[in-house]
């Protein structure tokens, strides 16, 4: 596992938070990122279903090609639409469509993972919200773009950490009047002041022990 800076500092707040929004452009490492979370998931749990959501069902043999290959060692046996992992732990990929709640309800998965999500109708999200809300289960979206609109819906406990690394086109200053509710451990944006807080903490913590 080689992590770049933020990679390995958003890796450790995923461990600790059981509910994330990861918002990074493409390129970024976003995807490489949950393959790992993944592989620390099945080390760590036995006999347990991942729920991997995509848009878009043509896309599945994508997202299974990179996990394989980035934890191939993890891998015990590959189906169609699912991964079976060490300690008997299964991965089932599947897209976000009306037979949802029919596939949690079989699965109850443990951990799920929407990765590079666009819902146009939040509809579609209601019965995954349900579940996440009632079961203690482990969650991570991830988009390449910010839609405040799923974030209101999922975060309305504001149980939720948001990292954004921000985009050309983003309005920081508004978003970031948008996510005022958010408690400040539960967001963190990668522009320069961020950077240089990160440093100032890391040069803090190496002076204690000095």
């Amino acid at each position: 596992m080689t992590f770049r800076k933020h990679q390995t500092y958003v890796f450790n707040k995923l461990l600790i938070h059981n509910k994330s929004f990861i918002f990074w452009p493409r390129q970024t490492g976003k995807s490489y990122l949950l393959s790992f979370i993944i592989e620390q998931f099945v080390n760590n749990n036995n006999n347990k279903d991942i729920l991997f959501i995509i848009d878009d069902k043509n896309n599945i043999n994508i997202s299974k090609s990179r996990i394989i290959n980035d934890i191939f060692s993890s891998i015990k046996k590959i189906r169609i639409n699912e991964l079976e992992l060490v300690n008997d732990n299964y991965i089932t990929f599947c897209p976000l469509d009306k037979n949802m709640n029919y596939t949690l309800h079989m699965l109850s998965p443990l951990l799920i993972i929407y990765d590079e999500f666009f819902i146009y109708n939040l509809d579609k999200l209601s019965g995954l919200n349900n579940y996440i809300s009632t079961h203690n289960c482990k969650c991570i979206f991830t988009s390449t773009s910010i839609d405040l609109n799923v974030v209101s819906l999922l975060d309305h406990n504001d149980d939720f950490y948001i990292n954004i690394i921000p985009y050309p086109r983003l309005d920081l200053k508004h978003l970031l009047k948008t996510l005022s509710y958010k408690k400040s451990e539960l967001l963190d944006y990668f522009d320069l002041s961020f950077i240089r807080k990160i440093k100032i903490e890391a040069l803090n913590y190496i002076q204690k022990f000095k």
